[in-house]
């Protein structure tokens, strides 16, 4: 981004929405380039869906819990922010329960031979997620990390609608919807049919997964370092039609306040610049 400037050369006034993993990447490359930037977030909470919990001396993530290796611009950063030492190489093996409590365990590296083995779910719908294959195979080229808007087409359905109809509801309740939810963080019926495929591409192609060894949270933290932030307190709002400039200054005249340097609790972040 070191090339986006104003026609005077100076540093340009930029706005980011939200604090999530996307948009801390947004703001921290913009703010590297030398640019000013607010970044606002409607929750209470920086990090978006990467929501880190130490309870009675364990870590509990209730967002994300891996970083696959095909996040290369995810990763970048986490080791320019100085976290490149939090990064460890993460369990590949998912366990699901059945009805009666009982652990399946699946192993990503090999997930097609314990797709066969698996009591988990019937022999009819094995064959029904079979169609999980052909459909990556169909839109493999168009399946790409950073830029899922190539997979517009099937922009219109949630990933549960997408799972229901194509390998009905048993095969989705018991396999589909508990991998959208430990891959993506998040209900399926909030995330388009995209993600659905994209997160059974990642089983299909080898590659290594990392975790952060003190949480994902963590990087929300490290990322906002070199920001100020501030609280929009009580305040949900929504971008109205414009440029950046008068969206940015739309938004900040919410009711916001400086926050502690030690305090990520909030939400309106802009660089200290």
């Amino acid at each position: 981004m070191s090339e986006l400037t104003s026609d005077t050369g100076a540093a340009l006034h930029m706005a980011v929405i939200g604090t999530g993993p996307a948009g801390l990447g947004a703001a921290w490359r913009l703010h590297k380039a030398g640019h000013r930037v607010k970044l606002f977030e409607r929750n209470g909470q920086l990090g978006g869906r990467m929501r880190t919990q130490h309870i009675d001396g364990f870590q509990i993530e209730d967002g994300p819990t891996q970083i696959a290796g095909s996040y290369t611009r995810f990763l970048s950063i986490v080791k320019e922010s100085g976290l490149g030492d939090q990064l460890i190489p993460a369990s590949t093996v998912l366990g699901m329960l059945d009805e009666n409590g009982r652990c399946h365990d699946f192993e990503v590296a090999k997930i097609h031979r314990d797709m066969a083995r698996t009591k988990l779910i019937s022999f009819k719908e094995k064959l029904d997620l079979a169609r999980i294959t052909l459909d990556v195979v169909k839109h493999r080229a168009k399946l790409d990390v950073e830029d899922l808007s190539k997979m517009a087409e099937l922009d219109h359905m949630s990933a549960e609608q997408y799972g229901r109809k194509r390998f009905g509801h048993g095969a989705y309740e018991n396999f589909v919807d508990p991998v959208i939810r430990g891959f993506v963080g998040t209900a399926p019926n909030t995330v388009s049919a995209s993600d659905l495929l994209w997160v059974f591409a990642a089983f299909m192609k080898i590659q290594k997964y990392y975790a952060l060894k003190d949480g994902m949270q963590i990087y929300a933290e490290m990322a906002c370092k070199p920001l100020r932030v501030w609280q929009i307190r009580g305040h949900t709002f929504f971008v109205p039609t414009g440029t950046i400039e008068a969206d940015s200054k739309a938004l900040h005249a919410g009711r916001t306040c400086e926050l502690p340097r030690e305090g990520h609790d909030a939400a309106g972040i802009e660089s200290a610049r």
